[in-house]
């Protein structure tokens, strides 16, 4: 269905791809409630990793990451601006076939060490209030609701300016730094998997958060493209690493047999991020300039991922976790 309304609304691809791009976070909570718990965080790093490369193939025009811009813009070019998003509706209802006949419903799933004796599942209202009263379910959201604010109101809007009024680069450039930090996110996916699994959720998304903000304060002093790419490298780099591992986090500070609600409000609050970011570090660039959204986004990155590493307990026991 997200498919096809991607290819019948061709004509508003903002609006509509974006409510494809938020339907399309559903498929973390399989992957999160179904993977063993010492095998999540590379079972989250795999499916971000594949999000990201799947784009390759047919995602349409409106996506500024990934490597989507390149082949859309080839089918837009010879066969229409329709092309792209008619593509995407064909392979993602390939896709959607292969999801219903092949992928096991995960709501059968229950931990191994939880037994056969299951407590009756309270309401959905009553899970959203133990879950909001879990710290370190809420701080993790607010570094997923900072890495998204970020992505969207800097990475998506601010940097591409930034790269065509000071360095004067081309939109092919632009893309290409900014496929390239895709790429590179991409190859770390599966070893930040393994980081995450090994070492702790938490040794992960505070270093990741961090080196975020510090990728972006590069931006304010790259002197020439080669500065550009190192900018787009070490975001990249820093998503790869990060990106995922705070959701492995929320599903494990999840209480038993609530994991739905969790990823739901996990991502409700993180997922808010993509909308206010463009507003606010837009508004921001319009009146104060390029350089204090920039480090607007900056700060709020390593803000969030200090309060983190000081109030969010550690949600994986290695000690505990199957080899």
């Amino acid at each position: 269905m997200t498919a096809v309304i991607s290819s019948r609304a061709w004509r508003r691809p903002p609006n509509s791809c974006w409510w494809c791009r938020r339907t399309s976070s559903a498929a973390f909570s399989p992957s999160s409630v179904a993977a063993p718990r010492y095998f999540r965080g590379r079972a989250n790093h795999l499916l971000a990793g594949a999000e990201c490369l799947g784009p390759a193939l047919t995602l349409p025009l409106y996506r500024l990451y990934g490597l989507g811009p390149f082949p859309g813009g080839l089918l837009a070019e010879h066969f229409g601006l329709a092309a792209p998003f008619t593509a995407y509706a064909i392979t993602g209802t390939l896709a959607s076939a292969v999801a219903w006949l092949r992928i096991p419903e995960t709501m059968r799933h229950r931990d191994h060490d939880a037994g056969k004796a299951l407590a009756p599942v309270p309401p959905f209202w009553i899970q959203l209030r133990i879950l909001s009263g879990r710290i370190g379910f809420l701080l993790v959201s607010l570094v997923s609701f900072a890495a998204a604010f970020t992505r969207t109101g800097a990475l998506f809007n601010v940097i591409p300016v930034l790269g065509q009024d000071r360095l004067q680069l081309s939109p092919d450039r632009i893309g290409f730094a900014l496929a390239l930090g895709t790429l590179v996110g991409f190859g770390c996916a599966y070893p930040a998997g393994m980081l995450v699994d090994r070492y702790g959720r938490k040794a992960v998304i505070v270093p990741a958060t961090l080196l975020m903000s510090v990728s972006l304060l590069l931006f304010l002093a790259i002197p020439s493209y080669a500065g550009y790419l190192a900018a787009c490298l070490a975001w990249g780099l820093a998503q790869g690493v990060g990106g995922v591992a705070p959701a492995a986090y929320a599903v494990d500070v999840a209480p038993p047999r609530m994991n739905a609600a969790a990823m739901g409000l996990y991502r409700s609050l993180s997922d808010s991020g993509y909308v206010v970011g463009p507003l606010i570090l837009g508004l921001i660039t319009d009146v104060f300039g390029i350089d204090a959204a920039l480090a607007t986004g900056a700060g709020l990155l390593a803000a969030v991922g200090l309060l983190f590493a000081w109030g969010a307990p550690e949600s994986y026991d290695r000690s505990g976790a199957a080899s």
